[in-house]
């Protein structure tokens, strides 16, 4: 079994990257660890963490990363709300999407003043592209899509729409399969699902119990393991509108940044290596520098 000491203390360096400090229920729930380890034994050991400090309910390793997770607790709940209805018509408008869950820090709970709301969607194959660009239109006529270099504030509560999955298996995330994969999927809140898009995304990608063995035990027995995927018989009218939207949004990408587009990458900054390697750097320092 795995250190259990070393196990809190590197779940506790990663929230203290996003400025968040759990209750023992999400230590629990997102606890690094390969093995699931129960709760009972968790909450028995953490007396003995002489480097871990609890206050108002909530775990540290030190008190200079307090911040204010109540009030961001209770804004991300607001925000999920809200997008669970915004989303309603867009989901019942547009069949060839399966699922729609909220991600980054609304998920996490941990959304400030300043937090835009971050989708995931999951859509039929063929259909990727022609999802982006009517829910890019749609948002932007609403009002609601984000613009980048806005004033933060002024973002609050708009959508961007950051990772589209066409659902198959197969491909989903094979090429990112790390702490910080495994922390985004298990952060997910699935806001509307049909045809099992979202047990299909998720048991495809259950090598996060690797990385994450309690919150891959949660969420495997909230989520049932669906039934094998039937092959879907591919409209060559929504693959031919597809391929023409993905010409435009490319086009256009293309002229304005200079590089090509993909639906697993549409942001700036690469959020995933940045956060990785901190999380490296800050536990090797922990580790030289922790106190007695």
């Amino acid at each position: 079994m795995e250190n259990l000491s070393v196990c809190i203390e590197k779940t506790l360096i990663y929230f203290r990257l996003f400025n968040f400090a759990p209750t023992i229920n999400q230590l629990f729930r997102y606890l690094i660890t390969s093995q699931p380890i129960p709760e009972q034994l968790l909450i028995s050991n953490l007396p003995a963490c002489s480097n871990v400090i609890t206050q108002d309910k909530r775990y540290y390793l030190s008190r200079n990363n307090m911040g204010n997770e109540m009030q961001n607790e209770t804004r991300s709940w607001e925000l999920i709300a809200c997008a669970q209805s915004q989303m309603k018509t867009i989901f019942n408008l547009m069949p060839f999407i399966h699922t729609i869950a909220i991600s980054g820090s609304t998920a996490a709970l941990n959304a400030d003043e300043s937090s835009d709301i971050d989708i995931m969607i999951i859509c039929r194959p063929d259909a990727g592209w022609i999802t982006r660009l009517l829910l890019i239109l749609i948002l932007t006529i609403r009002g609601q899509r984000i613009h980048l270099g806005e004033d933060g504030n002024r973002n609050l509560g708009k959508y961007c729409v950051n990772l589209i999955i066409e659902d198959n298996p197969i491909t989903l995330l094979a090429d990112h399969q790390d702490l910080y994969t495994a922390s985004e999927i298990a952060h997910l809140k699935v806001i509307a699902n049909r045809n099992n898009g979202f047990e299909h995304f998720l048991y495809a990608n259950s090598w996060m119990q690797q990385y994450l063995g309690n919150s891959w035990s949660q969420l495997s027995s909230e989520w049932e393991s669906p039934k094998i995927k039937e092959i879907t018989s591919r409209s060559l009218f929504l693959k031919t509108i597809n391929k023409l939207s993905l010409l435009i949004q490319q086009h256009m990408y293309q002229a304005k940044h200079k590089r090509p587009l993909t639906l697993s990458k549409t942001w700036t900054i690469d959020y995933r290596t940045k956060t990785l390697q901190l999380f490296e750097d800050s536990w090797e320092i922990w580790v030289d520098q922790r106190p007695a």
